[in-house]
């Protein structure tokens, strides 16, 4: 982690700033791949791996294209 830090400040990066940006972008996918997995009528135990990967891109190209993350 202190690689990290000390990284993000030689590339002149707040730290504190990129994680929770990341962390927010991260909870955004997620969560985008909840609502498809509810609306298909399942929980995400009921999914294959391929399947939850494939919504995982999806919500990459769905929430940039919408200025979402």
């Amino acid at each position: 982690m202190l690689v990290a830090v000390n990284l993000a400040r030689h590339l002149k990066v707040n730290p504190e700033l990129a994680l929770k940006e990341s962390t927010r972008k991260f909870s955004r996918r997620f969560h985008y791949i909840e609502d498809q997995v509810e609306a298909s009528g399942r929980s995400l135990t009921d999914c294959e791996l391929m399947e939850l990967d494939a919504f995982w891109h999806e919500a990459k190209v769905v929430l940039k294209r919408n200025n979402i993350g």
